[in-house]
């Protein structure tokens, strides 16, 4: 999650977290709409963090980020209702520790979630499961290398 007291985070961190955990599901959904349209219908799980719907100190952007993704999720539902593709959100905390009971709901779709929930997830045997990979690009790669370098040296 991306946490910090409001103005702390820097405008790239803020980027790069709406695109990982919004931006990126959006255009995952509508690399898809067009095909289940064609294909009559699907269904579309987004699980996502209570985060989107509970106030959490220091969490303003993670919040913000999560409420979008619930504000497309509930739009889209309306807007693809006609054309028989349903729109789901499950909401959990954030590490959470899945059972059996909880994904039952989407065990027999192809399911796209994080790779951090994927971890989580494989346990289960769920045959269409598949993640976006995490990266991490650190800046000034170099000089963070050299200053680890001396720092255990």
């Amino acid at each position: 999650a991306i946490n910090g007291a409001i103005g702390q985070l820097h405008e790239q961190e803020k980027n790069d977290a709406y695109y990982l955990m919004c931006g990126g599901v959006i255009d995952l959904i509508e690399g898809f709409v067009p095909k289940m349209i064609i294909n009559g219908g699907g269904r579309i799980i987004i699980i996502s963090s209570i985060g989107a719907i509970t106030a959490m100190p220091k969490s303003s952007i993670y919040s913000s980020i999560k409420s979008g993704i619930y504000a497309y999720g509930k739009s889209i539902s309306s807007e693809l209702k006609d054309k028989n593709i349903s729109v789901e959100h499950f909401k959990y905390p954030d590490h959470f520790d899945y059972k059996e009971k909880d994904i039952v709901k989407f065990r027999d779709n192809i399911t796209i979630t994080t790779e951090k929930d994927y971890s989580k997830l494989r346990k289960f045997n769920i045959e269409n499961l598949y993640y976006l990979p995490i990266s991490v690009d650190i800046s000034e790669e170099k000089i963070f290398i050299e200053t680890i370098r001396d720092r255990i040296t």
